[in-house]
């Protein structure tokens, strides 16, 4: 009898230094895995008769920290959710020992981690069961994939590397479409799109990001050249219909106007009047010859508010977009180009102000241009 527990434990021994070695972390290379085809079954253990925890598809990725017989271990997709029962829970820490962590709100589910006294977490209360937290699953958490489902894409890094990116293109995604519906409202000649539809096109090419992501920038870049296009043609049209007599109106109304509004306190204020009549003369085309007060108006009506500390902008550069910067005072970082004929910015270097400004050309430069109209 004991000779047969001997051999019993022996063999359970051998066992487990088997897998052991197969588990060592010293001996396996983690690794970003991508899937090879569509509805690829993720386990809860390594075993074709194991719980099926979700489905992947083709191309998804996965980190592989491990190897057991025909399954590659896995690391928790950022998607997944696990559960704690909230009694085990006082101030984002885990209150007991080996305290089971659900693939479910409830005790009927697989446990796929265990937390320990002192343990700290981050989650909220389930919409599903108010009794547990939903939490993200703990890095001692594994599931299972079946070897051969799995290709290598890249090291343990490369998985943040294109979740970040993925993260960082749906974020200007979304900013592009705003930003070119802001830019086409713009008259005509102001309108600078280059840079953006060279980002959209850059990302339509990109093999790294999600095919959703390259489908809306490939769409949002050709509807963006339709809108231009569109506004070109208007643009012309408009202009060869002026009549000779509104011209000329607009000739006289510039020189009257210059000497009559502008009350410049300095030749850098200066050297922008011509700029800003050419955008008044633009918007006057289009409305009838309204005067340059009248323009102002309408423009602060259409400003925003901005913060920050004012800095000279001295580089001599072609095509500058402004005399100065607004720097976000917290960061150090620029927020916006700056100039003005109508209050004098100099006066203002080094203070942190809050100005009443409105969007100007700023030639693809690397932040927006602002005229300011004054100091709040």
């Amino acid at each position: 009898m004991r000779l047969g527990i001997f051999f019993c434990t022996l063999a359970f021994l051998v066992i487990s230094f088997v897998h052991a070695e197969e588990s060592s972390p010293g001996q396996f290379e983690t690794f970003t895995g991508k899937i090879s085809r569509n509805n690829v079954r993720l386990r809860l253990h390594p075993s074709i008769d194991s719980p099926i925890i979700h489905e992947l598809d083709l191309d998804d990725m996965v980190v592989v920290v491990d190897a057991i017989e025909d399954f590659y271990v896995i690391r928790p997709p950022s998607f997944l959710k696990a559960y704690v029962y909230k009694n085990f829970v006082i101030e984002d820490q885990i209150q007991g020992d080996r305290v089971n962590v659900r693939l479910d709100p409830h005790l009927e589910s697989p446990i796929i981690a265990q937390l320990n006294h002192g343990d700290k977490i981050q989650g909220k209360i389930s919409p599903l069961n108010s009794k547990w937290m939903e939490i993200t699953p703990p890095a001692t958490a594994r599931f299972y994939i079946a070897k051969e489902l799995i290709e290598k894409a890249g090291d343990e890094a490369y998985l943040a590397h294109l979740e970040n990116k993925r993260h960082d293109t749906e974020a200007f995604l979304s900013q592009a479409e705003i930003l070119s519906t802001q830019e086409l409202d713009k008259p005509f000649p102001s309108i600078s799109l280059d840079a953006l539809l060279q980002n959209l096109v850059a990302i339509s090419e990109d093999q790294e990001i999600y095919q959703n992501q390259a489908e809306r920038a490939k769409t949002l870049c050709t509807s963006i050249q339709e809108k231009f296009l569109e506004k070109n043609i208007a643009y012309l049209e408009e202009k060869s219909n002026q009549s000779e007599k509104q011209i000329a109106y607009l000739e006289n109304q510039q020189n009257d106007d210059k000497n009559t509004y502008f009350h410049v306190a300095s030749q850098e204020m200066a050297t922008w009047v011509p700029v800003e009549m050419a955008i008044y003369k633009t918007w006057a085309q289009k409305e009838e010859g309204r005067t340059l007060e009248e323009f102002y108006e309408e423009q602060g009506d259409e400003a925003i508010t901005l913060k920050g500390v004012i800095q000279a902008y001295d580089r001599p550069i072609k095509n500058k977009p402004g005399d100065y910067l607004l720097v976000n005072r917290a960061t150090g970082l620029p927020i916006a180009y700056l100039y003005s004929t109508k209050v004098s910015l100099r006066e203002k270097i080094g203070e942190e102000v809050e100005i009443k400004a409105v969007l100007r050309p700023n030639h693809d430069f690397a932040y927006p241009a602002y005229f300011v109209l004054s100091f709040e």
